[in-house]
């Protein structure tokens, strides 16, 4: 979700200060390119890919736009709230998910230790908690410690490269496979 004037552009102006080429993936048109035009300005190094994370056919498009390149961050930032909980699935959870699992070959790729950042909001520490945990007394019960546990399932997949998983702060998890 980069476009100028959000984290996401935020961070891409951030990376190309640190020398990074960026590859401006979100699913505006206009401001995706727009934001392209200002880091390449300011001397960065972009270009802009239409990204809809909801839809998992644009996360293989992004993958087969990359091509052979390698990949050394990940930066997963959209999301969405206030709409129909079918959306919101697709767009915080399944999607940053799906796009991780389409360029683990890039992220594999890079010769050095690739990471994954999913940004998230602290919404979800008001939502209802799910699963197994242990209760005051040692039994097990329904809840979940991690709100966003699902979504590791990716380290399983790179597991043979020792996937680190570290939350980095209220809402931000960081996931270094390598």
């Amino acid at each position: 979700g980069a476009s100028k004037g959000n984290l996401g552009g935020e961070v891409a102006a951030g990376l190309c200060h640190c020398g990074y080429s960026v590859v401006v993936a979100t699913r505006s048109r206009e401001r995706g390119e727009a934001l392209v035009a200002e880091l390449r300005a300011s001397g960065g190094r972009a270009e802009f890919v239409e990204l809809h994370v909801d839809r998992p056919e644009s996360a293989v498009n992004l993958a087969a736009h990359l091509g052979d390149r390698p990949c050394a961050i990940l930066v997963n930032n959209a999301g969405v709230m206030g709409t129909n909980r079918d959306l919101i699935f697709k767009t915080n959870l399944m999607g940053p998910t799906i796009l991780t699992l389409a360029l683990l070959p890039a992220l594999k790729r890079y010769d050095g230790t690739p990471r994954v950042v999913n940004v998230a909001s602290s919404s979800h520490l008001r939502a209802a908690k799910v699963g197994p945990r242990l209760g005051a007394k040692g039994e097990r019960e329904l809840g979940v410690s991690r709100p966003f546990e699902p979504s590791f399932g990716v380290g399983s997949e790179i597991s043979e490269r020792q996937a680190r998983v570290t939350n980095v702060g209220n809402g931000v998890l960081g996931f270094e496979p390598g």
